[in-house]
Parts: C-alpha cells; structure tokens; sequence
C-alpha cells in the first residue's frame, strides 16, 4: 500500500498546509498530537476504510456514516470510489452491472467532486481526519485525454529466425503490427539450444491454461544491438550473419512502446451495465487511465487533473483542515501489460547500471507482470552466463523500483527537492 504524506509531499498537487505546525504522518515518526490514553486524538484512534461504488451515493447517507465512526470512537475515514473494479477486464466484473450513468457519476466528474466535499465537510464536523485515493478503483489513475503521454506504457517483442550463415533483408518482425506502436530497438543473437516446455499462463485469479512453448540459451557475447543499423521509415534491415557459428540459429528481436490504454475505471461506453449511458462531452467523463509510474510525466498527469478539476477554494481549504492522505493502495494492474516499462528506461538502467539494457531486453519477459509476452513463439530466454542472465534481469527490476519510488534528478534539482519538501506552501 502506497500513502503520500498530504502534510510534506509538495510533488503531488501541493497538498501542504502552511496551518499545519506538526508532522501530520502519523504512522512513521509521528510528531502528531496524541491526546490521552483516556481519550487518544483521532490521529492514533483507528480508521475506517470507506469504499463506495461510485458517486451516485447518498449524499446524506454518507454524512451519517461519518457521524457513525464518530459515535463509536473512530479517528477517520479512508474515501474510495471502488467503481466495481471498473469491470475492466471483463473477467473482472464485481458487483455485476453498473446501475447508473457513469457519464455523470464517474470518477472525478462533477458528482464526485460533490461528493468528496460532502465527505471532507463531514469530517469536519465529526472532528475527524481523511484519507483519500489519488484516483478511482486502487487510485492508480485518473482521468486524461486520450493519447497523453503520461498513461501507462509497455514494451512489445517480436522475433524471427535466421539460419547459421544466413542473411535477412527485409522488414524488422511485428513493425506496423503494434497499435500506435514506436520502435525502441532491435538486436540480434545466436540461440545454442532449445528445451521445449509446458508454461502455465496468468493472471492468477483465472484458469490458468497451460501453453507450449521452450527454454532457449543464446550466447551472451554475440548479443548485438542492431538499432542503428534500422531504417527507421521503413523498418528495413539487412543483416549477414556468420557461417562459422556452433549453433542452432540466430534470432533477430525487435520492440515496440506504446501506452497500454489499461483502465482504472471502465468509461461509460466500455461498462457493463443495464442503464443508458448518456454521451460523452469530455475526457473527465471518459473513464480512468492508469498513469505512468516511472516517469514525473506520469505523476504529472494526476497533478493536472486535481489541480485544474478537484482542487477548488473549498476543497483546498477543507483539505487543509482534515486531509491526511492521498494514496495509492496497489499496483493492481499487471494484468494490462506485457512488462513494466517507460519511454526513459533504457536511459535509466544506463545511467545507474553503468551498461546498457538494449542487447538482454530477450531475457525480461521470462518473468512478466501477468500474463505471456508476445513474442513469435512463447518461449523463455537466458544466456550462456554463469547465472543465465538473472544479474541483467535483476538490475532492470532494481532500476524500475528506484524509478518507481523517485524519478532520478539533477543534483541542482535534488537541492531544491529537498528544499521544498522542509517548507510549506499555500494551496
């Protein structure tokens, strides 16, 4: 579960409080006010988790929930539009069919903003505090407009053969295949044994079918990376490759980003359900797309939305007097990509691993979020190296959980980071 101290993360939307003289974290250090054992303050009594299907509910209803969390000693709420999970993927459908028009109740459409007023003015007036999610369903995203650059990306593989000796001239595997594809890279290497297996597929939650597919070794040093020698209009490449090679094959491999489109709440022409949905007017009512969570683009795109369509006077100063969080519970979309990616990884991994990813880009898709990667044949990877290549697989998930936590900066940057992480600033 992933929680952003609304009282010192000015990255995310500038949600400090020049009000607040204390450390409102009240789970790691906390400097809060504890009241008595006789009577704790409501930062150490514990909290509700208060998930609710979509803003369609009650608004009176929900005020006197919150007088009931106060009635019996609670310190505080955590808010949660759960939107049935979205009913995205449809295997996914909790709740059954949505019962309302989420072109008008959707997250962070005008009903929701609504709504979470009515939630922080209760808390207000119970005396109590807040968390909330940064977005719908595990708070992963939030509205956007198609296309933007900061929603979820990922990294498509294609393959194909070439004989020991042989040339290939021709058009990289899977160009024009990938839907708003961008080529990355391409490279090349020899394949020295093949050990056919039976893989199980996920995710987990579904049947999982098994699949045909193979073990495959390839030869650490003749991997290439290939990229430059792309035409990059038209995909062409022509390549010869040596007749002395002890091997099975060669294999050239290409790969294609483009954003997953993934939801974290379905949009009104996607969702099952049995009521009308009425017509869409704009991106806010269009569903949520889960962000990029590697990039400050990505982290940007949640910035926008609260900034310029959640954050007005009275939900800032509301925020100020009873926010304590705004989060994110889980990275609970795995199931819509092939592996974790961003457009600035492979810059990443070079700058803090000291080498470049390009070339073992094969091997990261033997372990993969959810579900098979798409390569020609679904096989697994490794090299001829002494671990089989798990160092190179382990430095690109240690370079995506840095990336993950804190985007890498400047030293100039990460001064004045640190800067306004110690002041506070008026919202």
């Amino acid at each position: 579960m992933m929680y952003i101290d609304v009282g010192k993360c000015v990255a995310l939307a500038g949600f400090v409080s020049s009000a607040l003289a204390y450390n409102t974290n009240d789970q790691v250090g906390a400097d809060v006010e504890y009241g008595t054992f006789q009577n704790p303050s409501v930062h150490v009594r514990p909290r509700f988790r208060y998930w609710i299907p979509d803003a369609s509910v009650n608004l009176s209803v929900v005020a006197s929930d919150f007088a009931t969390v106060r009635s019996v000693g609670m310190g505080g709420l955590e808010l949660l539009g759960y939107y049935l999970y979205g009913n995205f993927p449809h295997p996914v459908a909790e709740g059954g069919p949505t019962p309302v028009d989420w072109t008008k109740y959707g997250w962070g459409t005008e009903a929701w903003a609504e709504l979470q007023n009515t939630a922080l003015q209760a808390i207000k007036d119970q005396g109590l505090i807040m968390d909330f999610a940064l977005g719908p369903n595990q708070g992963a995203g939030v509205p956007a407009e198609e296309g933007n650059p900061g929603i979820m990306w990922d990294l498509w593989p294609f393959n194909a053969s070439v004989p020991i000796g042989g040339c290939f001239n021709g058009t990289l595997p899977g160009w024009n295949e990938v839907t708003g594809g961008q080529f990355v890279a391409a490279t090349v290497g020899l394949v020295t044994r093949r050990v056919n297996e039976t893989f199980t597929a996920s995710p987990a939650w579904l049947p999982a079918p098994p699949y045909n597919g193979a073990d495959l070794t390839i030869v650490a040093e003749s991997l290439q990376d290939v990229t430059g020698q792309v035409d990059t209009t038209t995909g062409q490449i022509n390549l010869s490759f040596p007749a002395n090679a002890s091997g099975l094959e060669y294999q050239i491999f290409a790969y294609y980003q483009n954003q997953t489109d993934y939801y974290e709440q379905a949009p009104p022409w996607y969702v099952n359900t049995t009521v009308t949905q009425s017509p869409i007017t704009s991106f806010v009512q269009n569903g949520s797309w889960v962000v990029d969570h590697y990039s400050s683009t990505g982290a940007q795109v949640v910035i926008d939305f609260w900034e310029n369509h959640l954050l007005d006077n009275k939900t800032r100063n509301l925020i100020h007097e009873v926010g304590n969080y705004g989060w994110e519970d889980s990275q609970e979309f795995g199931a819509g990509t092939l592996v974790w990616w961003t457009p600035q990884l492979l810059h990443a991994f070079r700058s803090a691993r000291g080498y470049d990813l390009t070339k073992y880009l094969p091997l990261i898709y033997r372990y993969n979020t959810e579900q098979p990667g798409p390569l020609a044949s679904p096989d697994h990877y490794y090299t001829d190296e002494d671990d089989q290549g798990q160092s190179h697989i382990n430095d690109y998930w240690q370079t995506v959980g840095s990336i993950f936590h804190e985007i890498p900066v400047s030293r100039d940057n990460a001064n004045r980071r640190h800067s306004l992480r110690n002041s506070t600033k008026s919202i």
